[in-house]
């Protein structure tokens, strides 16, 4: 790896990680100290990711915010599997305590979503209320 190859992503970690540039530095930076900082850059760093060549895909799945809902999904899967546990082994209809999922940051609470209607249409009824009602009126 040459600075003339990667002298961006390097850069770029440089300003990121430091907030100094390789003109900041000058010939101040031995090459050894230069040296120790690419090859402890993790694997998310701008220089690893250009020299790895990660496709968009591979990078999506390196976001940091992608896992705290990775691990909100276990954690609500481990809830689901231990309360049918409980509801297997019960005497009583456990339906009342279901477990909740946990927040998530962006997304709307299920609480405070909108439900229309209790239960299925029967199929006898679809036809007159995909047509606007009983009169077939819109």
């Amino acid at each position: 790896m040459t600075v003339a190859e990667h002298g961006r992503a390097l850069e770029y970690d440089l300003m990121t990680r430091t907030r100094f540039t390789l003109d900041d530095l000058g010939g101040e930076l031995p090459t050894r100290a230069l040296l120790a900082f690419v090859r402890h850059l993790p694997p998310d760093s701008a220089l690893s990711r250009e020299v790895r060549g990660d496709t968009a895909q591979e990078r999506q799945w390196q976001e940091p915010s992608l896992l705290p809902m990775l691990v909100a999904d276990l954690a609500d899967t481990a809830h689901a599997i231990a309360w049918e546990v409980a509801q297997a082994n019960s005497r009583h209809d456990l339906r009342g305590v279901m477990p909740e999922p946990i927040e998530r940051p962006g997304v709307t609470p299920r609480r405070e979503t909108r439900r229309w209607g209790a239960d299925a249409i029967p199929v006898s009824d679809f036809d007159s209320w995909w047509n606007g009602g009983p009169d077939g009126q819109q």
